[in-house]
């Protein structure tokens, strides 16, 4: 199978997609390409969005062709199967399905789109809205989980470090903390970090923990600020026994659930409880996917012996499962 993975740009986002199609190469022979969605004037990107949502209610080809006239043209002769993450390229993936009769596959809410122009439509919770709603626990992600038995006596623990966003505020008061208790824990246990910082990490708060911290680090680490490596986060998930992620990123906590390791997320006290996502996070608590912890929180003081390989698993093989009923295949 041929797929188009239609993106915005957006890691998060295309990732999913990606997380979809490996999932699908699983079962089926699959050849994939990230296709970046491309606007003709993007300094009329916020008009050009308000007129694909008028155009896409009660969608019809004569609309979608004027929907995929903002875009530059994509050639749909060598796919089979289009697959979209984001509100961005959602307008865009319906009008190539409804135009070129191939089928698509969305991942994530679609709140103003009539959902029947989807073969399939991935979300974290029920839409009862949907006809091709697939309901999934964990967004799909690129990664499987890893054989622990293979990790468990590494003394390593990895710190996947994000920024402010999605209703969470970190301060370097919060940075200090961590810095405090990661430090701690190697002093006491000998588990040596591996820091992960990314785009949203303040560039003054990775440099003050790198000032901190370096010396103790794996070199495995990546300073996003100082030397933009390239990521390989599933030869690092390969290397360490435990996962913290700051939980403002849904798809940073999505991918180390997927790894099956212990994993914990890390929360300032500065946060709103009022997101869909963190609505999330309380539910993969009360599931045991997670333990939550807040800045301060000694690390060394909890239990990291929660696995879950084989229920992330049977998630995927029902993720697999469902979308190949939803594809005919």
């Amino acid at each position: 199978m041929r797929i188009l993975i239609l993106s915005d740009g957006i890691p998060g986002h295309f990732n999913q997609s990606i997380g979809v199609a490996k999932i699908l190469s699983e079962e089926i022979e699959v050849v994939y390409e990230v296709v970046e969605s491309k606007l003709k004037f993007n300094a009329l990107r916020s008009i050009s969005m308000q007129l694909q949502k008028l155009l896409v209610i009660n969608l019809n080809l004569f609309k979608a062709n004027l929907i995929l006239s903002f875009f530059y043209k994509i050639d749909l002769d060598k796919f089979d199967l289009i697959i979209s993450t984001g509100k961005k390229v959602a307008y865009q993936s319906a009008a190539l399905s409804l135009i070129s009769g191939i089928k698509n596959i969305h991942a994530g809410t679609l709140k103003t789109i009539d959902k029947k122009f989807y073969t399939a439509h991935i979300t974290g919770l029920a839409d009862r809205q949907s006809p091709n709603n697939i309901v999934t626990t964990i967004p799909p992600t690129k990664y499987k989980p890893i054989k622990y038995a293979n990790n468990h006596n590494n003394k390593l623990s990895l710190y996947l470090i994000g920024g402010d966003g999605a209703g969470y505020s970190y301060d370097m008061n919060d940075w200090a903390m961590l810095a405090t208790n990661i430090e701690l824990m190697f002093n006491k246990d000998n588990i040596k970090p591996i820091i992960v910082t990314s785009r949203r990490t303040d560039k003054a708060h990775e440099t003050y923990l790198y000032n901190k911290l370096a010396h103790l680090c794996s070199t495995d680490s990546i300073w996003f600020h100082k030397e933009r490596t390239p990521l390989d986060l599933e030869k690092i998930f390969n290397k360490v026994s435990l996962i913290f992620v700051t939980e403002e990123s849904a798809t940073m906590t999505a991918e180390a659930i997927s790894s099956g390791l212990p994993t914990s997320t890390l929360y300032p006290d500065k946060h709103s409880q009022k997101s869909e996502f963190y609505n999330h996070l309380i539910k993969y608590e009360k599931m045991r996917y997670i333990k939550r912890l807040n800045f301060k929180d000694d690390l060394t003081s909890h239990n990291y012996d929660t696995l879950i390989s084989d229920t992330i698993i049977q998630i995927r093989r029902d993720l697999k499962k469902n979308i190949l009923e939803k594809i005919n295949i």
